[in-house]
């Protein structure tokens, strides 16, 4: 064993010792460039079992012949066009429309104009189209439904956005800590334009240089990690501001695990 393993072994066994997320850890190994078998060998039996990273990495959807890959090496990025009816987005709308409240930030940078939308927590509504959207989505990916978030709606009016964030929680942080108990860290992403914006509110990606303008009913999905687990900085995006007429959008974020599986998680020492 090398001294720079050795380091990181004596540094899991400290970390294991203080009770700290298996998961975080393996993020925090893989984003030191400890390879993944490595990281598996230190971390021996308390591997987590819910990092499953080639079913992270490889949802069903890749084999759907409707799917449309965005060209792109750096993230794991797709398009679908219809994916909601117009008839079901204009549905979403009004529901959005009776909750909406100001969006928050999962940590305070101290930049009031960060983001500046309003949100809606559509599990909180009782229309029979969430539930069937929750469902929908999940299996468009191959993943359960349990292992996500609710759905949750933004709206954006001229002048609104969402500055450059990745969706990720980044590990080693309180937000890491505070988020990721005890669903784990953010994997795919998925948001569907309910609208056509006039003018403004594109979706961009400045790292991988791609634009997305809001189409009313498509989807665009992507996967917040790389195939070692740990946040890919590359998916990095603007929800950039609308300058004519409005914008609405509902996302939904998968996780690592969810909370049946929460105790096979958990630290053995």
């Amino acid at each position: 064993m090398d001294t720079k393993q050795a380091s990181w072994v004596d540094w899991y066994k400290e970390n294991l010792l203080r009770g700290c997320f298996l998961e975080e850890m393996v993020q925090l190994m893989c984003s030191g460039g400890v390879p993944l078998a490595d990281v598996k060998n230190i971390m021996g039996k308390n591997y987590p079992s819910s990092l499953d990273f080639n079913n992270l990495t490889n949802p069903t959807l890749i084999n759907n012949s409707s799917v449309l890959k965005v060209n792109t090496k750096k993230a794991q990025m797709y398009i679908i066009d219809n994916f909601m009816s117009s008839h079901e987005c204009n549905v979403v709308m009004s529901l959005m429309d009776t909750a909406l409240v100001p969006s928050t930030v999962t940590v305070s940078n101290g930049d009031d104009a960060f983001r500046t939308s309003k949100t809606c927590y559509l599990n909180n509504q009782s229309h029979p189209i969430v539930a069937e959207l929750d469902v929908r989505i999940a299996q468009v990916l191959g993943f359960a439904s349990f292992n996500s978030e609710a759905i949750q709606g933004q709206k954006y009016d001229v002048g609104q956005e969402f500055k450059a964030h990745t969706d990720f929680f980044k590990p080693g942080t309180p937000e890491y800590s505070y988020f990721t108990n005890p669903l784990g860290q953010r994997t795919w992403s998925f948001m569907v334009y309910l609208n056509d914006t006039e003018e403004g509110g594109e979706t961009d990606f400045p790292e991988l240089d791609v634009s997305f303008k809001p189409r009313k009913g498509v989807a665009l999905v992507w996967n917040n990690l790389t195939a070692q687990g740990y946040g890919n900085e590359a998916t990095l995006h603007h929800a950039k501001p609308v300058i004519k007429g409005e914008k609405y959008v509902i996302t939904k974020w998968f996780r690592t695990r969810n909370e049946l599986l929460w105790n096979q998680c958990r630290v053995e020492v």
